[in-house]
């Protein structure tokens, strides 16, 4: 096959050519190719394969002699650029031996030839030898897949024939002849798939049972692959508790790629709205565990992976408060993968909470027409709808997390001036963390000068209303007032904006003038502030900027004006 590059429908053909011909040689041939894909030599002839009762004994002293020889790299695991090809090639063409022997209906009127080969292969997957076994193992997963393929075609013409037939009997004159037909046709393919469940779960109680909790991972990581792939393809028999409950069960194994694996799976199906309602029982059992598998796992890809599978779950309306605030938090996870992936997640509660405020203010069309008359053109200090989510972002955040407790002392004197260098701590605040995977997420964020116009508007003068009002304006100006924490932390967005601005041009770049707006608005350093946490957050912006300012006789406070360079 490999050697005369031949396709593996081609080959699949010329084996059932020499079935046709003698069957006991071409199931020998098969077996032995099987064993030659373990990397052994060892051969069984068409006796033995005519002799069921020593088929165990035989496969033993196979087993023994390619073991006494030390052998423990084999095709499957080698590490060249043609193993994957060659993986691809050897269940490709299992599967397509599957075919040709559903097509010519030997599956189906001769039973034995498919307990022959589960005779052999079946006890080669639970050999002691690991080549052997995780061999075996891929062989009869590939033949499953197959046999899948095979029962998801008969469902779609089986059920294609009812319709006819239903069709045929509604007719004003029916044709009783071609009736009988389609119904003939109908129950000889519920049949087959009668016959194609039994083989499926033969070769699922036989091999896959013991398989997927093998100590080889390579072993588990295929079985859960392969358990995923069947139930996408026949969810007819595989969609069902009782085979879905493996699933649930190799989330908790010890090798990350295995839980990768499973997870990758769950998402196909998740995705599937049609299966969500059918996926309920699933998700009330093993919901805790994917979860955890989020926040806690070590391994970053599987937890980025959860992430997203926990994304579908909430659009389903599976998960619990809990759980959404518990995967929210990854907003702040020192992973930058995680970080990422829950992005999608964080944004769509910040939504949540909008839509709840707005429907609080009355909806959004009344806000819109009540706004649309404090709009100054491009004053970015005048209320804006904008500002409500940003009030909901930074409520969310903050709600998900306390600031940091620590003031830095950034600030030291430029030696023979009246100057001060900002000494940045950089951008590791946990807020700044967030800003960086949500700045390209959430549209707002991306205008600084509305951020800063939400800064700079007088909060001061806006008084809790706690239900005393109707008016709309004072009800928004009211929703959107920023608590002290909260205005902390969107000057830690207005931080890092400027230092991802810094790090993208330079001092020729046209867009640097307008830094200076900022310089006329104050923002770093605007009035006397008496909050010593607001004037270090204004005062830790990136080391790229160089601050003169002036201090009050007998004042500690950092107040009045300021200019600064790039």
């Amino acid at each position: 096959m490999f050697a005369r590059d031949q396709s593996v429908d081609t080959v699949a053909t010329e084996w059932l050519n020499r079935f046709k011909d003698h069957e006991s040689r071409a199931v020998a041939d098969l077996f032995n190719f099987i064993l030659k894909c373990a990397g052994c030599d060892h051969k069984i002839e068409s006796y033995d394969v005519e002799d069921p009762d020593h088929f165990t004994d035989k496969l033993g002293d196979i087993q023994e002699e390619y073991q006494a020889q030390g052998i423990t790299e084999y095709p499957l695991i080698a590490k060249s650029k043609t193993s994957h090809a060659f993986r691809d090639s050897f269940t490709d063409l299992l599967k397509a031996i599957v075919h040709v022997l559903a097509k010519s209906n030997v599956i189906f009127d001769d039973s034995t030839v498919m307990e022959v080969i589960t005779a052999w292969v079946g006890p080669m997957s639970s050999a002691g030898n690991r080549p052997f076994r995780h061999t075996a193992t891929v062989a009869s997963l590939a033949i499953v897949d197959g046999l899948c393929e095979i029962a998801k075609d008969i469902a779609e013409s089986c059920a294609k024939t009812q319709r006819q037939a239903e069709g045929e009997k509604k007719k004003s004159r029916v044709n009783k002849a071609r009736v009988s037909e389609l119904e003939r046709n109908a129950k000889q393919t519920t049949q087959r798939q009668k016959i194609l469940v039994d083989l499926m779960n033969s070769w699922f109680d036989t091999v896959f049972v013991h398989r997927y909790r093998d100590v080889d991972p390579r072993i588990r990581v295929d079985c859960a692959h392969a358990l995923g792939g069947w139930v996408l393809t026949y969810p007819d028999l595989f969609f069902e508790g009782q085979y879905l409950r493996y699933l649930g069960w190799v989330l908790s194994d010890t090798n990350a790629p295995t839980r990768h694996e499973v997870v990758k799976a769950l998402i196909w199906l998740y995705k599937d709205k049609d299966k969500q309602s059918g996926l309920r029982t699933f998700t009330e059992r093993f919901r805790p565990r994917m979860v955890e598998m989020a926040t806690r796992d070590h391994d970053p890809a599987v937890r980025s992976e959860t992430v997203f599978l926990l994304d579908l779950l909430r659009d389903a309306g599976f998960l619990e408060p809990d759980d959404i605030d518990s995967i929210g938090r990854l907003i702040f996870d020192s992973e930058l993968r995680v970080r990422k992936a829950v992005v999608k997640f964080f944004t769509a509660n910040i939504n949540d909470l909008y839509d709840t405020k707005v429907e609080e203010l009355g909806g959004q069309e009344g806000l819109d027409d009540v706004l649309e008359t404090l709009a100054g053109g491009d004053d970015f200090e005048n209320p804006r709808i904008e500002w409500l989510k940003l009030k909901c972002l930074a409520e969310m955040l903050q709600t998900y997390d306390a600031l940091d407790q620590t003031e830095p002392t950034n600030m030291s004197e430029v030696p023979l001036t009246d100057a001060y260098l900002l000494m940045a701590a950089g951008m590791e605040s946990r807020f700044s963390l967030a800003a960086d995977v949500l700045y390209d997420n959430v549209k707002d964020l991306e205008d600084w000068e509305l951020l800063a116009g939400y800064l700079l508007f007088d909060h001061s003068r806006t008084s809790d209303q706690n239900g005393a009002t109707t008016d709309v304006e004072t009800l928004f100006k009211a929703q959107c007032k920023l608590s002290d924490e909260e205005e902390i932390l969107l000057l830690e967005m207005v931080k890092y904006w400027i230092w991802r601005f810094s790090k993208s041009c330079d001092k020729t770049s046209p867009h640097i003038p307008r830094f200076s707006m900022m310089s006329r608005n104050n923002l770093l350093l605007m009035g006397n502030q008496r909050s010593s946490k607001k004037q270090a957050a204004r005062c830790s912006m990136p080391k790229h900027l160089k601050i003169s300012m002036r201090l009050p006789v007998k004042s500690s406070r950092v107040c009045g004006s300021t200019k600064f360079t790039l």
